[in-house]
């Protein structure tokens, strides 16, 4: 019984010194020493890695192409109107209510206020990620803002341009399209009037690439002295009306978000035209 025991002993400590040694021979054989990939003859270079394709680098640079720009957007009226006075302009004594509630859907029943804010933030996120610092004005619907209240908040953020989202409505169903507002006259100064013309040609520019994306039809641009937002401004400050919420096919379209993406991919495009037209925010827009 003792020498069974013995031999059986002596049998594991074999086989255990045996395993030992096998280990040691492969780590002194480098059998399990990691992949570095294929081997190089001497004096052969080390692969540098892909240069980016030219799609690439475009897509790098669309992403800057707004860097250092602020743009405010301002979506138009809010959920309860402000009917307290303030004043239009800074150069004259006319008062106007604070903010309306705007107008609604004559076939959806949506409010306007509703429409105005979806756009806006789809536009945010466009221009934003071009580069571009974005505030708005808004992001809720139960606010109390004035338009001049409004104005002075994009004069605070340093605005380089203003755009007011709005929708139309009219008396007659058949009024469609697209039509923007820029400052008028203002305090007659030859230099109000300089900026005038300068938000003029601006939105010009803008409405061409808005009813090219959306297919809208251009009521063109108009200038005017009767909008409290645009007077306060102290930067290019445009109106967007992006369609009469009176008019069947427009009210429908403008609660889908197919449509309320080609808004907002015109005004990107406007944005990344202009941008690349310029680098002094001078030249054919901003």
């Amino acid at each position: 019984m003792k020498k069974s025991a013995l031999y059986f002993f002596s049998l594991c400590l074999c086989l255990s010194s045996c395993t030992a040694e096998t280990v040691r021979q492969e780590h002194s054989s480098g059998s399990s020493a990691p992949v570095s990939g294929p081997a190089r003859s001497p004096g052969e270079e080390t692969p540098h890695p892909s240069e980016p394709t030219p799609e690439a680098e475009e897509a790098i640079r669309e992403e800057c192409v707004l860097k250092g720009w602020r743009i405010c957007i301002d979506p138009g009226h809010q959920a309860a109107e402000n009917a307290e006075m303030e004043f239009c302009a800074p150069w004259n004594e006319e008062r106007k209510a604070k903010c309306t509630s705007g107008a609604r859907g004559n076939f959806t029943g949506t409010d306007e206020y509703v429409l105005n804010l979806s756009i806006a933030q789809k536009i945010r996120e466009k221009l934003s990620s071009l580069g571009a610092e974005v505030y708005m004005t808004r992001e809720i619907h139960a606010v109390d803002l004035s338009n001049r209240e409004r104005a002075e908040a994009a004069n605070r953020f340093g605005a380089d341009i203003t755009l007011r989202i709005h929708c139309n409505s009219a008396e007659t169903e058949t009024v469609e399209g697209i039509e923007l507002y820029v400052r008028g006259e203002g305090d007659g100064t030859p230099e109000y009037r300089k900026r005038s013309e300068d938000d003029f040609q601006k939105a010009e520019s803008l409405i061409q690439f808005l009813c090219a994306e959306t297919g809208a039809v251009s009521r063109g641009v108009f200038r005017s002295d009767a909008y409290t937002g645009i007077n306060w401004c102290q930067n290019t400050c445009i109106i967007v009306e992006c369609g009469f919420l009176s008019n069947e096919r427009e009210d429908r379209l403008l609660n889908t978000e197919a449509y309320q993406e080609r808004l907002a991919e015109g005004i990107k495009n406007y944005f990344v035209s202009s941008a690349l037209v310029s680098s002094d925010k001078n030249i054919s827009g901003l």
